[in-house]
């Protein structure tokens, strides 16, 4: 079986396809990766794909109609061309950059499954769900054609705390909060976590910079401007300070990590701030807008945390029942059974 993996944009959409992908190239599917409209420089997720084999196929995209029908003139030749050898389905990660691939793969007949990584699905999910066989979800979700599998993630291995600092040589006597920003980082939570730090000198702070901002600051501050064994500073830490992405929820509750999550207020829908509170209903996360973020609030609200063990350790219990760590295989399982969701 053929199966085209399409995605677009940021690391949100990207690495789910990823692990998506390997998984696939497991199972024993011929595999290839089609990427549009990616911000996500190709280093960062290209490595795992061709050590395991897995072509990458750019095509063209964009919200202006001529970049549209470009890609989906790419994508329908790719596709008949692969039709012609073997049964092909095509699995899209979200993201107005799919869409021409999809729009290809239904004209042509070829089946087409979703991912969806927000609770409030995306408007090219929510429009071509009425012609996918199955909507994989990270978040539950009482439509019919919706499947609550968990948001597959990058692999990674959780380690335990003590052997993950020694390995970073990150204090071993004091607690670690890790601040990232997303794939691409965020400038204004990476500054005010900055100011923060200096208010917090019993705490270490790691920072996600994205190359946005320089590398000065207390010595209780660990910057990086992007990091790649991101697994490792997740086993580290006891505290976690992000975006509200669907990747990033998965993750966190992957490693039981307690979360404070500030969500990016420009999302399509305003989907992060939905994801976040959903987390912090569930009792794992605390929850600050970008618009009441300032230096002295996310002070007060990790140290209400790190000075409270018994709290931290009521949110990674409750952030852990979010996990889904077996997503990607479910969704492999799911299209080799081929079977219509709902």
């Amino acid at each position: 079986m053929n199966l085209i993996v399409a995605s677009g944009g940021t690391g949100g959409h990207i690495f789910p396809a990823v692990a998506v992908a390997l998984e696939g190239k497991k199972a024993g599917m011929n595999v290839s990766f089609w990427v549009g409209g990616a911000k996500l420089p190709f280093d960062r997720f290209q490595g795992s794909l061709d050590a395991n084999d897995i072509p990458i196929i750019r095509f063209p995209s964009g919200r202006n109609p001529v970049a549209l029908v470009k890609g989906a003139i790419t994508a329908a030749y790719h596709i008949m061309d692969m039709a012609a050898t073997d049964r092909t389905v095509v699995i899209g990660a979200g993201s107005y950059a799919v869409a021409p691939v999809l729009a290809s793969s239904v004209l042509l007949g070829v089946p087409i499954y979703l991912l969806e990584q927000n609770l409030i699905p995306g408007r090219v999910v929510r429009f071509f769900s009425r012609f996918a066989r199955c909507v994989f979800s990270e978040f539950p979700s009482s439509r019919r054609e919706f499947v609550h599998a968990g948001n597959p993630i990058r692999p990674m291995k959780v380690i335990d705390k003590t052997s993950a600092r020694k390995f970073l040589l990150l204090p071993t006597d004091r607690p670690i909060i890790l601040v990232i920003g997303g794939s691409l980082a965020s400038l204004k939570l990476a500054q005010t976590a900055v100011q923060a730090a200096n208010m917090l000198k019993d705490a270490h702070f790691v920072i996600q910079t994205g190359g946005k901002i320089p590398h000065d600051g207390p010595e209780n501050i660990t910057f990086i401007d992007f990091i790649r064994d991101i697994w490792l500073y997740y086993s580290a830490v006891d505290l976690l300070i992000a975006r509200a992405g669907g990747g990033t929820i998965a993750e966190a509750a992957l490693f039981k990590l307690p979360s404070i999550f500030v969500p990016y207020p420009f999302a399509s829908d305003n989907h992060q701030l939905h994801n976040a509170k959903f987390v912090e209903k569930l009792g794992g996360a605390a929850v600050i807008s970008e618009r009441e973020l300032t230096a002295e609030r996310l002070a007060d609200t990790i140290r209400n945390l790190i000075q409270s063990p018994q709290k931290l350790r009521e949110m990674s219990q409750k952030i852990s029942e979010f996990a889904r760590p077996n997503a990607a295989r479910r969704v492999i399982n799911e299209i080799l059974k081929s079977v219509r969701c709902g």
